[in-house]
């Protein structure tokens, strides 16, 4: 026991020195670029000048929404300075902006480095526990090695020190998937601090930007497919609802923001409201969200692709952008053909060895989750395609695929895990055979010498 103890110690100092390298990387990288922008220009912009807007007034201003106005065409970075006008923000919720300000608060103004931590810090923890929510689905060693591929997968890393949402939910997102492959693997009836934890986590995506929506909510689908023991489908239900309900509740609270402030439209309209203006701030709040979601989805006229052509968008993300060296990479398709490969070679066994109609059908089960998986990751390209197909989003969006990376990279350790415990069930049947038979001889001898 304490050997394996100490093995499992061991592992995870390993990838706590891996993770912990490539934080290094990151925060040296965040020292040389200073105040330029590393990953979305416009979203990084907007996240600093409304953080100082939270820096000076505080954050209850305008209902929490953001005030995204800065002094004429350079950062809002200096206190001293005045914005012109207000852009009081309102299609996304301000859970990015409302971080930025906590950097400002931290670090004081200026300070981008430092600003650039807190995201980077966040990561380091996600993918840390992340390493041991798999470790209890699969093992150490198993989870070490699914947990250092990930890491040479760009899209893992290269928007970790991002100021906006794409340096949060990113982390938020591998963890989520890492607690609901355990939650699913080794608990029959899924226990309440699990489903809390899932409900918090897509809380916090869902104040962060609707752009998670489907893969935050829908992810414990594919993820269910790959268990070794398939979880019951009241189990499923749990954890998707979980995960639906938090998102849910991070749109309605979004919602309130945006009707307390239509029902004043002061800057400290959170105080400055009558009950009676309610009906009509959510009318307003409701409108707002629906003509964004209409912008982004086929309702705009001049459109980047026909209302028809949504196959289109689906070919450029999957065969031009996902793939790329910036998102997927060469390690990134090399997992995703590894889960395909190991699928079918499953799936072929079970058909060789002349298994019933059911083991046939549980072998189809991999290659099942990744169809799933890349339905899900494709949905908010397909709905909101003139948003994932508008200019730099598309240097972010595609990072939604990594539903499907990480799927498959679960798939092919499950697969792992499933060989070896088959193998050593078989070494231990064979040794109990070899010592069956050798007593059975001994037995012969003793006779015959009599």
């Amino acid at each position: 026991m304490r050997l394996r103890r100490f093995f499992n110690a061991l592992i995870l100092l390993i990838v706590c020195v891996a993770i912990g390298r490539t934080a290094q990387m990151q925060i040296a990288l965040s020292e040389r670029i200073g105040n330029a922008h590393a990953t979305d220009a416009g979203s990084e912009w907007a996240a600093v000048n409304s953080g100082m807007h939270y820096y000076k007034l505080g954050f209850l201003n305008y209902a929490g929404l953001p005030d995204l106005s800065y002094p004429s065409n350079k950062w809002y970075t200096d206190p001293n300075d005045e914005p012109s006008g207000k852009q009081v923000y309102t299609h996304y919720p301000p859970g990015p902006n409302w971080m930025a300000g906590v950097g400002i608060h931290l670090c004081g103004p200026n300070q981008f480095a430092c600003y650039r931590r807190i995201p980077i810090v966040v990561g380091v923890l996600c993918l840390i526990l992340s390493y041991l929510f798999v470790a209890g689905a699969v093992g150490a060693i198993l989870a070490a090695s699914f947990i250092l591929v990930l890491l040479q997968v760009p899209m893992t890393v290269n928007m970790m020190h991002g100021l906006h949402y794409q340096g949060y939910a990113f982390s938020l997102f591998l963890l989520q998937m890492s607690l609901a492959w355990y939650a699913l693997s080794t608990d029959a009836f899924i226990r309440k601090r699990y489903l809390m934890a899932l409900f918090f986590l897509s809380f916090l995506q869902g104040w962060l930007s609707f752009d998670y929506f489907f893969i935050s909510t829908l992810f414990p689908v594919p993820i269910a497919y790959i268990c070794s023991t398939r979880p019951t489908n009241r189990s499923l239900f749990k954890v998707t609802g979980a995960s639906l309900i938090g998102f849910l509740c991070a749109i309605f609270m979004h919602v309130c923001q945006i009707a307390i402030y239509c029902a004043s439209g002061t800057r400290d309209a959170i105080w400055n409201f009558q009950l009676s203006s309610l009906p009509r701030g959510f009318s307003c709040a409701l409108g707002d969200l629906a003509q964004s979601a209409s912008y982004r989805s086929t309702g705009v006229a001049q459109a980047p692709f026909p209302n028809t052509a949504f196959f289109d968008a689906m070919y450029r993300y999957i065969v031009e952008l996902a793939p790329s060296d910036s998102q997927a990479g060469q390690v990134g398709v090399f997992i995703v053909g590894a889960a395909l490969i190991s699928s079918l070679a499953l799936l072929v066994t079970r058909g060789l060895c002349g298994g019933s109609l059911r083991s046939w059908l549980n072998g189809t089960r991999g290659i099942f989750s990744l169809i799933l998986a890349l339905v899900i990751t494709l949905l908010w390209v397909v709905v909101m395609r003139n948003h994932a197909l508008d200019g730099t989003h598309m240097t972010f969006i595609p990072r939604h695929f990594i539903l499907v990376i990480w799927v498959s990279g679960a798939l092919v350790v499950s697969t792992m895990s499933l060989v070896i415990r088959a193998f050593v069930t078989y070494v231990k049947e064979r040794k109990g055979s070899f010592f069956r038979l050798k007593g059975k001889d001994s037995e012969t001898v003793v006779a015959m010498s009599r």
